[in-house]
């Protein structure tokens, strides 16, 4: 049985423009928004409006208000919506789209080691996730490992608080001898793991005394992604932030709506906003949305949040297998989009080279039959299954743990 998981305390910080003082409760917030909202229309009550807005956001950092955050911004959004208040529409809308893209924010959960030698795993969700949607993978590395497991739902809200908080737990278990597995599901959750590989990079640049060395990571698995040509070395325009990438299929500004309107609606229902998406507030949030997007105002906001190109980190995703996944039915991310990332890992420069440094022991399971190390899992399913992308380890469990275990076993250091 896996160990009880505990949640790190993520600070919000002045260093990451992260801090801010709320210095009212959230009843007397929501009674100011609602007060603020029938003046709007004027200038003082309508930056006492604004105001309100990013207060009560903030406070959904803390888990025991979170829910009531989210009703109150829900409804929020459909009184500006009914008063024709467009801009605290897209204010309240925006607050809500930010938050949704993890459904349990900036938290981060650890579940302790119970083996000295077991490997350390980061497990990162995808975009719209919440910690619990993970929780089996989590606990199945814990359980059949005995890993010390790090797991979060990556974020917008408190992005770089998160970052620094996971990162500074991996680096805890690595510095206990621990190997590393990196298991990501969808571009959403390749994020996170970018960022700490180029933490953890820099760090090592900028002073590596007492850091573990990068030969700690061992392997990946990356379910339901892909790669954008931003995120590759020698792009025309690099990709920088999220602002910068492809949020699934189709035109920019449809990606968009369609992001923002399934991962806010998600979290509605996730907090009992709404029970259905079909009821007054899931319409109004749904074309509060539209108003967002196309107003500009989404992908302005989304310049915000930094973007790390996969080829960035190239030097550690050389030295490693990875197995890739993904399936037919996949509509958020297609398997070509994955498909086109393993062409593209095999033929990095120096992949072939630098895997060669796991020594002559390495066999296929490591290394493949061509020795670049790429393995792949593709699910071509002959019934359409609506809820594909980055579900596959409940879609084709005994399959999918199998090509994982295969991998760890290997890449993972004998025990002796």
């Amino acid at each position: 049985m896996a160990p009880t998981p505990v949640r790190l305390e993520v600070k919000p910080s002045r260093r990451n423009a992260t801090l801010r003082v709320v210095k009212d409760n959230i009843a007397v917030l929501e009674a100011r928004a609602k007060d603020a909202l029938k003046k709007a229309d004027q200038e003082k009550w309508a930056t006492s409006l604004k105001n309100c807005i990013l207060d009560m956001a903030y406070l959904a950092r803390d888990v025991r208000f979170r829910k009531r955050v989210v009703l109150s911004l829900a409804n929020l959004v459909k009184e500006a919506q009914d008063a024709g208040f467009t801009a605290f529409s897209d204010e309240a809308c925006w607050r809500l789209c930010e938050m949704s893209f993890s459904n349990s924010l900036q938290d981060v959960e650890v579940y302790p080691p119970s083996d000295p030698k077991g490997p350390a795993v980061l497990v990162a969700g995808y975009a719209g996730s919440h910690i619990d949607d993970l929780r089996p993978v989590a606990e199945r590395w814990a359980d059949r490992y005995g890993a010390g497991v790090v797991v979060l739902s990556p974020c917008a809200t408190g992005m770089k608080d998160q970052l620094e908080a996971a990162y500074q737990k991996v680096m805890e278990l690595l510095q206990e001898g621990r190997s590393l597995i990196l298991h990501t599901f969808s571009n959403g959750g390749l994020a996170p793991a970018k960022h700490i590989l180029q933490m953890w990079e820099k760090a090592l640049q900028k002073d590596g005394s007492g850091l573990p060395h990068v030969s700690a990571l061992k392997c990946a698995i990356i379910d339901s992604a892909g790669i954008d040509e931003g995120d590759m070395a020698g792009a025309r325009v690099p990709a920088t932030s999220y602002a910068d990438v492809g949020w699934g299929p189709g035109g920019e500004q449809m990606s968009l709506r369609r992001l923002f309107t399934s991962l806010g609606l998600a979290m509605l229902l996730h907090y009992g906003a709404c029970a259905s998406t079909t009821e007054a507030i899931g319409v109004s949030f749904g074309k509060a949305v539209l108003s967002c997007v196309d107003s500009g105002r989404a992908k302005q906001e989304m310049a915000r949040f930094p973007w790390i190109p996969f080829d960035q980190v190239a030097s550690f995703w050389n030295r490693i297998p990875v197995l890739l996944v993904a399936s037919s039915s996949d509509q958020i991310v297609p398997w070509e989009a994955t498909k086109f990332l393993a062409q593209h890992m095999s033929s990095m420069p120096g992949r072939k080279e630098a895997l060669a440094e796991q020594g002559p022991g390495a066999g296929a399971e490591v290394l493949g039959e061509d020795g670049l190390g790429i393995h792949t899992l593709w699910f071509a399913e002959e019934t359409y299954v609506p809820v594909a992308h980055a579900k596959h380890f409940i879609n084709h469990t005994e399959e999918y743990w199998l090509a994982v275990d295969r991998l760890a076993s290997a890449a993972l250091p004998a025990a002796s």
